[in-house]
């Protein structure tokens, strides 16, 4: 979407500059600002250029960024995803892998015969897989967990900016590209709330699998280290933007309804 909507408005800036030799009918794409004279050319030619470079850089920054970030949460969650999966089949596994008993005897009949240091073995090694994704989930938060705060507060500012202009715009391409913006900076911070959301709903089905392995009969020590994992799955990974706030659904939202709340306050004080 970003792409998108940076490439627009590159194109519309070039179709202006092309199609009309006026000067009063050139645009610039981010706004006059600039210490060359515009209305000649090439001064105009080199602002253009100059603007549209700059937010094509900035747009692959952040956007490359966002995508890195989006890509280790979906890479933790879908690593609880397994964990999950390992531990449905924990008891299974380890009697036709491990023990290799007959797999053709009913699991019912075979779990009590699993002994101890079979389960103990298939056990640790959930432990270590979880420990290890947790410790991922840890890792990156203190990597991004600042620049998740710097993402969160500056889309506040922008969404507010860019409701604003859009409320007071009239040209009708100007207030798509603007719709087409705040539709980016929804899908930013909505991608990286989605997925913070489902690394927190993916590490408590953790619990959830461990209760459905197939426990019943078999050795009581394994039966506790399964109780000990549910207890530590119940509480889930949580990942912070700068210790302010979860990365999850919840502040997706509470960022949309503060902007429009920051934009409200600003149309009254302004009226």
């Amino acid at each position: 979407m970003a792409f998108t909507t940076v490439s627009c408005t590159i194109l519309f800036t070039l179709y202006r500059r092309i199609a009309n030799s006026d000067p009063q009918r050139w645009v610039l794409a981010y706004g006059p600002l600039t210490i060359l004279d515009t209305t000649k050319s090439p001064y105009y030619e080199i602002t253009l250029f100059y603007q549209n470079f700059a937010m094509s850089c900035c747009t692959i920054l952040f956007t490359a960024t966002d995508l890195l970030i989006a890509s280790v949460l979906a890479h933790i969650s879908y690593q609880f995803k397994i964990l999950q999966n390992y531990m449905t089949r924990l008891v299974k596994d380890t009697y036709i892998v491990d023990y290799k008993g007959n797999p053709n005897v009913e699991m019912s009949k075979a779990t009590p015969l699993i002994p101890w240091k079979y389960l103990q073995r298939s056990h640790v090694k959930f432990l270590k897989y979880h420990l290890a994704v947790i410790d991922i989930a840890r890792e990156m938060e203190e990597a991004f967990s600042t620049l998740l705060l710097l993402v969160y507060l500056g889309t506040i500012g922008l969404l507010c900016f860019e409701i604003y202009r859009g409320s007071v715009l009239t040209n009708y391409l100007q207030m798509v590209r603007t719709m087409g913006e705040i539709v980016s900076f929804l899908v930013q911070i909505g991608t990286l709330s989605f997925w913070g959301e489902q690394v927190i709903f993916q590490s408590q089905l953790v619990a959830k699998a461990a209760y459905e392995t197939d426990f019943v009969g078999t050795d009581l020590r394994f039966q506790k280290a399964l109780i000990l994992t549910m207890i530590r799955s119940q509480r889930p990974v949580k990942l912070t933007a700068g210790k302010f706030a979860f990365i999850q659904l919840f502040t997706f939202t509470w960022v949309v309804k503060t902007s429009y709340s920051a934009f409200m306050i600003l149309r009254s004080a302004q009226n």
